[in-house]
């Protein structure tokens, strides 16, 4: 008969064993899951590279474009002017940024106002117009204005984008 001893011995050495499987087990899903990780962080930083690099050339689209551009808040005030929309209205570049919009709007302002909240209130996505702003020398440029709404997918921040074609520039 086997002595009882040798069970408890036996029965130490099995349950000790287990207690090693089951740590090495856990050392390796803890492996493998500190590789995914590094994985989805090398994922994430050539998302981010990508992105700023999308930023990027988006931003020097915007200022190397022959179109007068600005970038205007929810508020109507605008946070970016291209310099080709400076120097269709005469202004320096940095000059109209924190303005409002209708510092520089001549003719047009309530269709103009009507469409914006329209834009802002999410029934439309976009609007198209003709009107006149203001250079500043006080003479009257007529422009074709394109305006799109740009909103933050998840923060809802809205800014819009403002195209301004047909200038007649002096």
């Amino acid at each position: 008969m086997i002595e009882a001893r040798y069970i408890v011995e036996f029965a130490c050495l099995f349950v000790a064993g287990l207690v090693v499987t089951v740590h090495l087990v856990q050392r390796r899903l803890f492996l493998e899951r500190v590789s995914i990780l590094g994985q989805q962080m090398r994922m994430i930083d050539r998302l981010k590279g990508a992105l700023s690099s999308a930023t990027q050339t988006l931003d020097a689209v915007f200022w190397h474009a022959p179109t007068p551009m600005a970038k205007v808040a929810e508020d109507g005030t605008m946070l970016s002017c291209n310099p080709s929309l400076c120097k269709a209205l005469g202004y320096a570049i940095g000059e109209l940024d924190g303005k409002s919009f209708e510092h520089i709007t001549a003719e047009g302002l309530a269709g103009d106002l009507a469409d914006y909240k329209r834009l802002i209130d999410g029934q439309i996505d976009h609007y198209r117009r003709d009107k006149a702003y203001r250079h500043q020398d006080g003479s009257l440029v007529p422009a074709h204005l394109s305006v799109v709404a740009q909103r933050h997918p998840e923060t809802r921040d809205f800014q819009l984008a403002i195209g301004m074609f047909n200038f007649r520039e002096k």
